[in-house]
């Protein structure tokens, strides 16, 4: 399975980010738009993991967050890949 850590967008940066991309959607880009319940910050992309892993990697993660507060974070721009003439991934940064 294709597996990857993630934290949802709190409140008002989930509503803007779905906002944008509402816009977005209006260009009419071949790309498959992501619906608004999975906008999310990927913290690690693990790639294809097979089931006898996910222990170790649940495990792995708990322990990194231990004790962690909360942060702040920003969006400072996007990107377009792999070119803007034609758009399959748009990560905001």
């Amino acid at each position: 399975m294709r597996l990857f850590a993630a934290i949802p967008l709190p409140g008002k940066a989930h509503e803007a980010v779905a906002r944008q991309l509402r816009e977005l959607k209006e260009r009419n880009w071949p790309v498959r738009w992501v619906k608004d319940e999975g906008i999310h910050i990927t913290l690690k992309f693990f790639g294809e993991v097979t089931p006898d892993r996910l222990d170790t990697i649940s495990e792995m993660l708990q322990f990194s967050v231990e004790g962690m507060n909360p942060m702040t974070l920003a969006v400072t721009g996007a990107r377009i890949f792999p070119f803007p003439a034609k758009p399959r991934v748009i990560t905001l940064e």
